[in-house]
């Protein structure tokens, strides 16, 4: 009886193991229901709002593309 009992705590040991690996946590801050803000920024050429992460950045200012800090410098 006690053998089965070793055996099985093994074989639970073993398959919360292989679950760990096969599904870790998400990160802290990161959580399933919360999605991130990313903060929207004006281009200084057109004004039109686009995330932050889209846009580009030149010497200290903020474009929506490539062109628009190309012409604003132009």
């Amino acid at each position: 009886m006690f053998k089965l009992l070793i055996i099985t705590l093994i074989v639970v040991y073993l398959m919360r193991s292989f679950w760990r690996l096969m599904y870790p946590s998400l990160p802290p801050g990161l959580e399933p229901g919360k999605p991130r803000e990313i903060p929207l920024k004006a281009c200084e050429y057109c004004g039109i709002l686009v995330a932050e992460n889209k846009g580009i950045h030149r010497r200290g200012h903020f474009f929506c593309q490539a062109d628009h800090a190309d012409r604003y410098y132009a």
